[in-house]
């Protein structure tokens, strides 16, 4: 599935007029190895060449997202399968710690549909189970609203990061980290409003795991 993806990106960057990419194969885990290679500086490149790399590593991306995003509205074309309703109520009764290294935002819609509530009978919603990364931002609404609700739940755990996830390149502190309402659900798909994204989370891009040890940028596509 890695190279499916790999070779995807490279259709929709030859599309959108990138240069370099005529040699490229991907196979398995190249596809990560070939964005890692881009997100850092190598010593035997020019500062021109690097600089060129962060340029294609950006665009790379975007297009990963992109791909992930349009994959996820196939999938919510259609209703949630039974399954993934039954594996969350499993989840979810059993306050499973859930580790993933997927992008897309599908378990996060499903729970939104599951119909979870916790002992004190609150509902439990996809942005709940996300505990270690900031809640999704949304255009401000009318009123006010003070604090985050919090069920007793499962903890999902998106190692590798996610498409709603986003922050200002060459942030290393993580400070600029912010998330992304992503709309559509099971039997509704809708694409995100990029345009609406870019006036709450100004200058942000998309981020990208690199696997680069003792470096703070975690993984986020």
């Amino acid at each position: 599935m890695t190279a499916e993806l790999g070779q995807e990106v490279l259709n929709l960057l030859s599309a959108r007029g990138a240069s370099g990419l005529e040699r490229l194969e991907f196979d398995g885990s190249q596809l990560e190895r070939w964005l890692s290679r881009l997100a850092e500086p190598q010593p035997d490149l020019s500062a021109a060449k690097n600089a060129a790399n962060q340029s294609l590593f950006l665009m790379a991306t975007e297009a990963v997202r992109d791909v992930i995003v349009a994959r996820q509205q196939m999938a919510h074309a259609d209703e949630m399968p039974w399954w993934l309703r039954r594996l969350l109520g499993v989840f979810h009764f059993q306050n499973t710690t859930v580790a993933t290294f997927n992008y897309d935002t599908l378990v996060e819609t499903a729970v939104d549909m599951a119909g979870l509530f916790d002992r004190e009978s609150r509902r439990v919603t996809g942005a709940e189970i996300i505990r270690h990364m900031p809640p999704p931002r949304e255009r401000p609404a009318e009123g006010m609203r003070f604090g985050i609700p919090r069920s007793d739940t499962f903890r999902y755990l998106k190692l590798h990061g996610s498409v709603d996830t986003f922050w200002i390149p060459g942030d290393v502190s993580g400070a600029s980290i912010g998330r992304w309402h992503m709309p559509g659900r099971w039997g509704e798909p809708r694409l995100p409003d990029d345009e609406d994204r870019r006036q709450v989370l100004p200058g942000t891009a998309v981020r990208h795991r690199s696997p680069v040890p003792n470096r703070a940028r975690c993984a986020v596509v």
